[in-house]
């Protein structure tokens, strides 16, 4: 069974005692993670201190073959990955869940030379999110053209398990899905989610879905102001891929 490496709570609640601060364990290619208990005044805590950078992968926080789960007034900022997931990356087997009442998770201003500014999933990983997680203003610098992207969240081989409350916008790549990118990767939501006012250079503002991934949003949302230079300006469906929306508002998005 997995077990989490790192599990923080502002308070009381949905998984018990309020956690103290600690420090999760660092790998050689990622700068220690820091989580300190918020202010009586529940302000966002930052993991991350202003700009730190990585020269390999992962200028927040990296989880290899484990468990991470985030709960409230957590905040990843101004990381920097020198290959992939300038907030957030988990991979090989690992699993992320983002289980948030009102303090919310805010993933925002990180970015990456490939892919991922904001959150990356390598290889067999699970995500989950229920509650407030906003992914916003992260930049990846992948080449347009590449076959890879995903600025706001990046998931390559990965099964995701949305609820209500994600927001993914204003994140930017000049290549695929500035707002959530998805290689051989299966997505479903079960709750509203928003995707909007994201930019790729390539195709795929909000959305793009290529190498046999599905996307099955059930419940709703909006995809909305996304713009792309290339094909999809909110939505782009690669070859052996699949998109669903029930009761979907996509409006205002452009391509070309």
């Amino acid at each position: 069974m997995l077990m989490p490496v790192a599990t923080f709570s502002s308070r009381a609640g949905r998984f018990g005692r309020a956690t103290q601060s600690f420090r999760a364990e660092a790998h050689t290619s990622c700068i220690a993670a820091w989580f300190t208990s918020p202010a009586a005044s529940s302000l966002p805590t930052t993991l991350r201190a202003t700009m730190q950078a990585s020269t390999k992968s992962c200028g927040g926080m990296y989880v290899l073959e484990t468990t991470v789960m985030l709960s409230d007034c957590v905040e990843m900022r101004g990381n920097y990955g020198g290959a992939f997931g300038g907030g957030l990356f988990f991979s090989l087997g690992a699993a992320a869940f983002l289980y948030c009442g009102e303090g919310g998770v805010d993933i925002h201003n990180n970015w990456a030379l490939v892919l991922g500014g904001g959150v990356i999933g390598w290889i067999n990983n699970v995500l989950e999110t229920d509650g407030k997680v906003v992914v916003r203003d992260n930049f990846s610098v992948v080449q347009e053209g590449a076959i890879f992207g995903g600025a706001g969240i990046a998931l390559r081989d990965c099964t995701v398990s949305l609820g209500a409350g994600l927001d993914v916008k204003d994140n930017v790549i000049q290549s695929l899905g500035s707002g959530i990118y998805l290689f051989s990767s299966h997505v479903t939501a079960s709750g509203p989610i928003s995707v909007s006012t994201n930019f790729a250079f390539s195709g795929g503002g909000g959305i793009a879905a290529v190498a046999g991934s599905s996307v099955r949003l059930l419940a709703g949302g909006r995809i909305a102001d996304n713009s792309a230079a290339g094909s999809g300006g909110g939505v782009f469906v690669g070859e052996g891929a699949s998109f669903e929306g029930w009761e979907l508002e996509v409006r205002g998005n452009s391509a070309g």
